[in-house]
């Protein structure tokens, strides 16, 4: 029975070859996420503000916290998918891409009478964080050795808690 799965098994004898730069990227990713998860609450944390500008009531500023965790329930099987079926490389720059697009698109929301903008901005940014959550397990298990795998995970997730916390 033959499968149609591009994982390749390596004999006992085979190495992976490690390269150093490989932390470098992490570490990139690791930053990179921070900035990500930075944005989950960003509007929540003033949104007394935010409600006399936009002059919209308070479940319309919670709602742009809410759309990261509507995102994830909604898109998380056909981002997997994507993630599964293209390269670690493509599924980056998806994720950045769509990263730098929200944020492009949070620009044209600042007039007060644009707050929907800023909903279709959360949302697009929303979904990135779903590419970006399936990329450490799997740049460690790709890059890194069986003794590193753990420790290059942690550092990768640790961005994710910076933006958490930076709020």
């Amino acid at each position: 029975m033959e499968s149609s799965s591009s994982v390749q098994v390596l004999s006992p004898n085979e190495e992976i070859k490690l390269y150093k730069y490989r932390w470098i990227i992490i570490t990139i990713y690791g930053l990179y996420a921070a900035i990500n998860f930075s944005q989950f609450m960003q509007f929540t944390i003033i949104g007394d503000i935010l409600k006399k500008y936009y002059e919209v009531e308070s479940f319309a500023i919670d709602l742009s916290g809410m759309v990261f965790m509507l995102s994830f329930i909604l898109f998380f099987a056909p981002v997997g998918y994507i993630v599964e079926k293209t390269s670690l490389k493509t599924t980056s720059i998806i994720g950045a891409g769509l990263t730098v697009l929200g944020n492009s698109l949070k620009l044209l929301g600042t007039s007060p009478d644009r707050y929907y903008v800023i909903l279709v901005a959360q949302t697009i940014v929303a979904v990135s964080q779903i590419f970006m959550l399936i990329i450490p397990s799997k740049v460690a298990s790709h890059w890194f050795g069986s003794e590193e795998v753990s420790t290059a995970c942690a550092i990768g997730l640790f961005g994710t808690q910076i933006g958490k916390e930076s709020q």
